[in-house]
């Protein structure tokens, strides 16, 4: 039997593990969920995940003077249920040796436990580095080009050596994202064989956005003092090593993360890139409430997702009883953890993910995700909320180092403040996590998604919506191209993202929001096909073979 390595720089494993940042390691933690959900029969591979412990991982975020701030707690691996390995390895960094430790924590499901090794260099793993080498797993995406170069060294040369000594024999190499893909220098040194390499290595990309992660040769040869493979400029680029060129030579197999997205790359990159669209841990992301529903009323949901698509034969009342009571849970989680008060018998409008600040579109700035978009046009937005009765509420992180994405979290509270002087009720949640996903999710009326058409990848928050009945208004990119089908949502705008145009569109939703009930059902058969179960499946037919 194959078995797969699956190569990650994020994964989230548990609310309380911050070893993920947003939608990539999200995405990570339920492909493991879903195989772990399936018995060798359904799901006939091996299966273990490699990432980076990260000690003091993805920062915790609070809001003070309508600005982010960062801290980063420590937290304690035994404490989450990992097991240190005893086995270590060595890798050269410049001159010197320095040592990785690893934690397994398993991930246990309805079919089987899938490993996931998270790689660590400090001195809780017993590692015997200097002061700075401690410090080369600290924190997830923290630091300058230095300091990503080493982590994901790390992660490609390390995982793979760490796999060898822990005795997993892989078979084959999935890379979720170009992050991992000195995995392919490192066993390409060995056999300098590229086709041998090739054979057994999938990729998975998930930007829409040239420019991926590189780096200067003269540090490569600095860092690595000569142990990349002599043909390493073939593969990654004649001036300078781009990761995701390297990872796409490096595979026999690549695909992006919705068909839109497989288009747009197949443009970016000059091949043809095949897609396998994402998905969400159903199970995961239902709340209690529509858990016990669809025990009740759909059973064997959690073991065939497609079973969703029965929604249409569950009474409406029941599926509108599990609406209010996720809605209440909802209220009751941020009022109790947050201090924020939501009236739960009114209409929650949500926006929220990562802020991504400012880039380079057609020669001006623009953001991709555009959470500025609600707020076009303040008079109109406030005369729908005040008539509609909604309830506005954002959520997000900024990497710390954006300093343009901090700056439109600071404009996005000070929008929501101006509503709610206004009298509307408003509020940013703070450290946006999968906890606070899970409960907005299911707390929402309206799900809002407005990347700049066709910049979105796939997006998946929507999906989680979905798993509770929430509809989701969304620009037509991502994975809703596929999803929409006028029954389970509104499409915002057209193909050709224009401000006035698509920030129109939303409030005309919100104007004329009142189908919650009909949405729902369409919602929750969304669930059905946009779930990882399918995901990994489509993995195992058409990548994995």
């Amino acid at each position: 039997m194959d078995s797969v390595a699956y190569f990650t720089a994020e994964i989230g494993l548990k609310d309380d593990i911050p070893t993920y940042s947003g939608g990539l390691g999200a995405l990570a933690g339920d492909t493991v969920r879903s195989v772990a959900d399936m018995n060798f029969e359904r799901f006939p591979y091996n299966f273990a995940a490699v990432s980076l412990l990260y000690p003091e991982g993805y920062f915790t975020q609070s809001i003070s003077d309508g600005r982010q701030h960062e801290h980063y707690p420590r937290w304690c691996p035994a404490d989450k249920g990992l097991v240190l390995q005893r086995e270590k390895v060595r890798m050269a960094l410049h001159d010197r040796e320095v040592e990785i430790g690893a934690w397994r924590y398993d991930v246990r499901g309805r079919g089987r436990t899938v490993p996931v090794y998270l790689l660590d260099t400090s001195e809780i793993s017993g590692c015997s580095n200097s002061e700075w080498d401690r410090k080369i797993t600290l924190r997830l995406y923290s630091g300058g080009v230095y300091e990503r170069l080493v982590q994901e060294a790390v992660l490609g040369i390390g995982g793979t050596r760490m796999l060898e000594a822990v005795g997993y024999d892989a078979t084959k190499f999935h890379l979720n994202e170009g992050h991992a893909a000195f995995a392919v220098a490192e066993r390409l040194k060995r056999c300098g064989d590229v086709a041998k390499v090739r054979e057994n290595t999938i990729f998975t990309t998930h930007s829409p956005v040239a420019g991926h992660d590189g780096f200067d040769y003269a540090l490569i040869h600095q860092v690595f003092n000569g142990t990349m493979p002599n043909n390493i400029h073939e593969l990654a680029g004649c001036n300078y090593l781009n990761m995701t060129q390297l990872a796409l030579n490096g595979s026999s197999r690549t695909n992006a993360v919705s068909r839109k997205h497989g288009q747009v790359s197949s443009r970016m990159f000059g091949r043809n890139i095949g897609y396998v669209t994402n998905g969400v841990h159903h199970a995961t992301w239902a709340s209690d409430a529509f858990r016990r529903l669809y025990d009740e009323e759909l059973p064997g949901w959690r073991d065939d997702p497609s079973i969703l698509s029965r929604a249409g034969d569950v009474d409406g009342t029941k599926i509108a009883a599990a609406r209010n009571e996720s809605k209440t849970e909802a209220a009751r989680y941020l009022r109790e953890v947050h201090g924020i008060h939501i009236d739960p018998s009114r209409p929650v409008i949500t926006w929220a993910r990562r802020f991504d600040g400012s880039y380079s579109h057609e020669g001006r700035l623009s953001s991709y995700k555009r959470p500025l978009l609600l707020f076009h046009d303040m008079n109109r937005l406030r005369a729908v909320l005040e008539r509609s009765g909604a309830q506005l509420l954002y959520a997000g992180k900024a990497h710390p180092n954006n300093t343009a994405a901090k700056d439109e979290i600071s404009r996005v509270v000070w929008h929501l403040g101006e509503l709610k002087g206004a009298g509307i009720n408003t509020a940013f949640v703070p450290n946006y996590n999968m906890e606070t996903c899970r409960h907005l999710t299911a707390g929402s009326d309206i799900w809002l998604n407005t990347p700049r058409v066709p910049l979105e990848a796939s997006g998946t928050s929507g999906m989680c919506a979905a798993m509770n009945g929430v509809p989701q208004a969304g620009t037509m990119d991502g994975w809703w191209v596929e999803g929409f089908n006028g029954r389970n949502g509104w499409m915002v705008g057209s193909e050709f993202s224009d401000d006035d145009t698509d920030s129109g569109g939303l409030y005309s939703i919100i104007e004329g929001f009142g189908t919650e009930n009909a949405m729902s059902v369409g919602a929750i058969q969304t669930g059905a096909t946009f779930n990882t179960h399918r995901m990994v499946n489509e993995y195992a037919r058409n990548l994995y073979f």
